[in-house]
């Protein structure tokens, strides 16, 4: 949960409308709860993840950001 309210915030801070901003939101979390205990997803991780989801056309987060 703090994974996603904290990468929603930024996200949208940053100029995301909200659809876009709960899209890498998901992203987030799902690297983190991939992880064993507590864990954060660094800037890198998060970009590289994100763009390889952008890359994948099939993917749902593809198609949300329209590529």
């Amino acid at each position: 949960g703090d994974t996603v309210i904290a990468t929603v915030a930024v996200a949208f801070a940053a100029g995301f409308n909200l659809e876009h901003s709960a899209a890498l939101a998901i992203i987030a979390a799902g690297h983190v709860v991939q992880q064993v205990g507590t864990s954060i997803i660094k800037l890198d991780d998060l970009k590289r993840e994100f763009e390889a989801l952008l890359n994948d056309q099939s993917s749902e987060t593809a198609l949300t950001f329209g590529v």
